[in-house]
């Protein structure tokens, strides 16, 4: 008969059998058969090593344990471990997903829970379902990676490192986030940005007003001044007017030499 006494050697016709084992045999010649799974000896008396399965159902009392992505299955019936879990793992049967986290090295796609994400964007979900969002401005891309087209503004404090750039003045604006461009300015201007009003130059054109720095400015004067604030004076003799351009009254001299050219004859 079966006894739950380890003292017991069946000399007596009690047998030491334990953890479902069958009883058999006589006295003196006893033995203990078809132990539950997980155990094994003369007496079902010890716990196997665990292994591992992918039933979720398996807790171990039997020897095989939910144990899966990487983990490593350890201990005896009735007390199975599952440790060292995958990179992005966790739990008592590394079953749980970890929350990802982010990276700068662009070969990080989540499956460990790390997923590459920069430019200010905020990582989230869980290993192999990472996301990366609410990237810095003027960054896009599933991990906030792509560089924006560069847009124009007239706000002097704008450098481009959220893709606004100042330019202004008929400014091309050009490039992408972090390497913005005005290029193109229109006439008279020039400068990173085309704020920059160019020194104005002298033109026969009368309908030139400086707006372009180009100023109407005839008979010898000196043009100065920058762009929408020419200037033309120190006119040749005889002439006068804001482009030297009206012919003085002409006035009386002794001086033979004197043809009228400078006002004087």
């Amino acid at each position: 008969s079966a006894s739950t006494n380890s003292s017991k050697d069946g000399s007596d016709g009690a047998f030491y059998c334990i953890n479902g084992g069958t009883i058999g045999g006589t006295t003196e010649d006893c033995a203990c058969t078809s132990c539950n799974a997980g155990y094994e000896g003369t007496s079902c008396q010890t716990a196997g090593t665990c292994t591992a399965t992918v039933d979720s159902s398996k807790d171990g009392s039997d020897g095989v344990f939910y144990c899966i992505n990487g983990g490593t299955i350890g201990g005896t019936t009735g007390s199975c471990v599952c440790t060292s879990c995958g990179a992005g793992y966790e739990g008592t049967s590394c079953q749980t997903a970890s929350s990802c986290t982010a990276s700068s090295i662009s070969s990080k796609d989540g499956s460990d829970g790390v997923f590459y994400c920069i430019n200010g964007g905020t990582v989230g979900g869980v290993t192999e379902s990472c996301n990366c969002t609410s990237c810095d401005a003027g960054y896009g891309g599933k991990s906030c990676q792509t560089a924006g087209a560069c847009s124009s503004s007239e706000d002097p404090s704008k450098h481009g490192s959220d893709g606004t750039f100042y330019c202004i003045n008929g400014g091309d604006i050009a490039g992408t986030t972090g390497t913005c461009m005005c290029t193109t300015c229109n006439s008279g201007y020039g400068g990173a940005s085309c704020q920059i009003l160019g020194a104005c130059s002298a033109s026969t054109n009368s309908s030139k007003d400086g707006s372009d720095g180009a100023f109407y400015c005839i008979n010898g004067g000196t043009i100065g001044g920058t762009t929408e604030d020419c200037a033309c004076t120190s006119c040749n003799a005889g002439y006068e007017g804001t482009s030297c351009q009206t012919a003085g009254t002409c006035t009386a001299t002794v001086d033979s030499s004197k043809d009228g050219s400078d006002g004087v004859f």
